[in-house]
């Protein structure tokens, strides 16, 4: 879980203040740095709007299936929902 919470993801964008010069970067890894006063800045902004119950409401209303068609089963929902509840208390962690 902790791999794929900070780890893998990679971002769309390339950043080229970092070590890994042209590379795609890690959001978190990018956040952590610090380099970027204005990202910083976005972050701080979230999290003081971020409604997570919504979010939670959100992704749990999402149906198993329509029909016949698989969208969402319930394992799948808890682990996205325990992703971002370890990223968001890491975000939190990092700019308090």
């Amino acid at each position: 879980m902790h791999e794929d919470a900070y780890q893998n993801p990679l971002c769309a964008y390339k950043y080229t203040g970092l070590d890994n010069e042209g590379q795609k970067i890690n959001p978190f890894t990018f956040i952590k740095h610090g380099e970027n006063a204005d990202c910083i800045a976005a972050v701080l902004r979230f999290l003081n709007a971020v409604d997570m119950n919504a979010i939670e409401e959100m992704i749990r209303s999402i149906p198993e299936a329509v029909g016949t068609l698989a969208v969402m089963p319930d394992i799948q929902k808890e682990f996205y929902l325990k992703l971002m509840q370890i990223r968001l208390n890491q975000l939190t962690k990092n700019n308090n």
